[in-house]
């Protein structure tokens, strides 16, 4: 398969089986103004984000996603990597299993480890994804609802100073992280420094649209130690 293959595979899986027998379809529907995909971005988008950071995400051991819904976002990487170990990160019972039968569907079941609970449980972190401390870890956040839960993207930004150690680790977000952290420079102890790409949505990407359609990406690399 190619990249585009990919895509249009967990694509048909996704929007087929999400229609039949769950409310989280992958777009906003006639009559279902409150109807979201659980939150997370399609496989193309994540595509579209690869390709523009370079393969960069090859360079890391974990990929996490952050609040995982159905497992949209992990679809691309669980088949593009097979060395990449895959964790699904949600809070929502019903959507972790929903995102575990999905995979059963996609004859991946198994390939991505969903837990369910919070991104910012530090005992998840220990025991599902820091199994390496030498782990490189890539973290995708659609953090588009979260910055609306009081102290939780404060809490994520002091869990990953802790735990997300090993340079050239990433985080990547929706939603700007560590204000003003990034902006000292390296001997002042900056612990991430921050670049940003743009995508063009098309449909289906994210159940949210930006003005415009143009997503701002903030990616934050570890680059030393605390």
């Amino acid at each position: 398969m190619t990249n585009l293959d990919v895509t249009a595979h967990w694509y048909n899986v996704f929007y087929s089986a999400l229609t039949t027998f769950t409310n989280h379809t992958l777009g906003r529907v006639a009559g279902g103004h409150n109807g979201t995909h659980g939150g997370g971005a399609s496989p193309r988008l994540m595509w579209e984000l690869d390709n523009l950071l370079e393969d960069a995400i090859s360079n890391c051991d974990v990929f996490v996603d952050a609040g995982s819904g159905i497992g949209t976002s992990s679809a691309y990487h669980a088949q593009q990597y097979p060395n990449l170990r895959v964790v699904g990160i949600e809070l929502a019972t019903d959507r972790t299993q929903t995102a575990r039968e999905l995979y059963e569907i996609a004859g991946m079941g198994g390939r991505v480890e969903f837990v369910n609970g919070s991104f910012v449980d530090e005992d998840i972190w220990n025991e599902h994804v820091l199994c390496n401390e030498n782990d490189r870890v890539c973290v995708w956040m659609n953090a588009e609802n979260f910055v609306k839960v009081d102290r939780l993207m404060l809490n994520f930004e002091q869990l990953a100073e802790r735990l997300i150690v090993q340079p050239g680790s990433m985080i990547i977000s929706t939603e700007k992280l560590f204000q003003g952290k990034t902006r000292r420079s390296l001997q002042d102890g900056c612990l991430f420094v921050e670049t940003k790409v743009a995508i063009t949505l098309q449909e289906w990407d994210l159940s949210w649209k930006p003005p415009g359609g143009c997503l701002e990406i903030f990616v934050y690399t570890r680059v030393g130690g605390g």
